[in-house]
């Protein structure tokens, strides 16, 4: 994805996608699929915690720790799920039932499907920072 000209920056580091793209490469050949499929999900996991688990992981933390919270704090952590996996979802059942993965790509592209609904994720994970800065205020008795 471009804006301006300019790459993305939304995204690992060179190193982390050679090595996502290395794990997925060398799954891909498997005989048997739903194995790879698995073992690639798991190790891709590992590698991309190295960019979403520096909150993620803080957050669960926090909920674990927090004694009056966490019904409620496990409710916004299903919405925090269902942020990343819907996507996930959704672009995989398209690719699945579409005739071209090419196809999906220049729809992304042409209509910049891409980039709006980075700014959609952006604006719901501002929504969810503001509901957990004024859970943690409220907890620390600040407001």
């Amino acid at each position: 994805m471009r804006y301006k000209n300019k790459k993305a920056i939304l995204e690992l580091s060179a190193g982390l996608k050679r090595k996502t793209h290395e794990i997925i490469r060398k799954n891909a050949r498997a005989k048997t699929i739903w194995i790879a499929s698995l073992v690639t999900g798991i190790l891709v996991s590992f590698v991309e915690f190295m960019c979403t688990g520096q909150v993620y992981l803080p957050t669960i933390v926090y909920i674990i720790n927090s004694a009056g919270l966490s019904g409620r704090a496990l409710g916004f952590l299903m919405i925090y799920n269902l942020g990343f996996t819907v996507p996930i979802i959704g672009i995989t059942l398209i690719a699945y039932f579409s005739s071209s993965t090419k196809r999906i790509q220049e729809f992304m592209t042409s209509t910049q499907a891409a980039a709006k609904i980075k700014l959609l994720m952006g604006a719901l994970f501002v929504v969810f920072f503001v509901i957990m800065l004024n859970i943690t205020l409220k907890t620390f008795n600040l407001i």
